[in-house]
């Protein structure tokens, strides 16, 4: 079984950060990708980084995220409360 995983502020504000470079721009973040060997042709990455919805994130409820993916988490086993007891303790989401 997969052990929980838990990032550290300065990893999730890099995951976060590179979201906002993907949303914001694009073309340099499709450049990035190119330079660091991940694809060949900077086209296919920005085709790519364009066509994701990077920026969709903040039009979701995050009550409503962890309560889905809590659902999902206690059908497959991986938690064993429901996820109407894990909605109350979870975090702000304040960093």
């Amino acid at each position: 079984m997969l052990g929980v995983y838990r990032f550290r502020p300065p990893v999730l504000r890099a995951i976060l950060k590179a979201a906002e470079l993907c949303a914001a721009e694009p073309a340099r973040a499709a450049r990035r990708l190119a330079d660091a060997g991940v694809t060949s042709r900077s086209y296919y990455a920005l085709r790519t980084v364009s066509e994701l919805p990077y920026d969709r994130w903040r039009e979701y409820d995050p009550e409503d995220t962890v309560r889905f993916y809590a659902l999902r988490l206690h059908e497959v086993g991986f938690i064993k409360s429901t996820p109407s007891k894990s909605s109350p303790r979870a975090p702000t989401g304040v960093f």
